[in-house]
C-alpha cells in the first residue's frame, strides 16, 4: 500500500517537481476516487501511518520548522502539526525521505528551491483528499 500512496502522490502531482497545493489537492482526490472503497480505506490508513513517522518520530526536527525555533511557520499547532505535515507529505517520498534523513534543513531547501509561498505550504489539508474520498 505504502508504494502505491506514493504512487498516487506523484501522479496528483503531474509528475512535476512541484505544483500549486489547490490543484495537487484536487488531483488527489480524482485520482483517489478511482479506487474501491476497500483500497481507499488502506491509502488513508497509510497515509496516516506515514504523517505519525514524520510528526512524532521525528518531532525535534519538526518542531525546528516553527518561527520560535528559527523556522518558517508561524501557525498554531493544528495548522503547523495538521496543515504542514500533510503538505509535506504531500509533496512525495524523495522529499519524504530526505526530512528523515536531513531534518528540517531538507524541507527548507525545498521551499526555497520551488519558491512556494506560505499559503502552499500551510494549504488545509492535503489530508481532506484522503477522508473525503472513504
Amino acid at each position: 500500500m505504502r508504494r502505491l500512496l506514493w504512487q498516487i502522490i506523484e501522479e496528483s502531482k503531474e509528475n512535476k517537481e512541484y505544483l500549486n497545493s489547490e490543484k495537487q489537492y484536487n488531483n488527489l482526490i480524482q485520482i483517489i476516487s478511482r479506487y474501491p472503497k476497500g483500497t481507499r480505506k488502506k491509502l488513508e490508513d497509510q497515509w496516516f501511518q506515514e504523517l505519525q513517522i514524520i510528526i512524532k518520530d521525528r518531532i525535534k526536527e519538526f518542531d525546528k520548522l516553527h518561527v520560535q525555533r528559527g523556522g518558517i511557520i508561524n501557525a498554531g499547532d493544528d495548522g503547523f502539526y495538521c496543515d504542514f505535515a500533510a503538505w509535506m507529505m504531500a509533496q512525495g517520498e524523495q522529499l519524504y525521505n530526505a526530512f528523515l534523513k536531513d531534518g528540517h534543513q531538507a524541507v527548507l531547501e525545498y521551499i526555497s528551491k520551488h519558491g512556494v509561498s506560505e499559503s502552499d505550504y500551510l494549504f488545509e489539508s492535503m489530508t481532506y483528499a484522503f477522508i473525503k474520498t472513504c
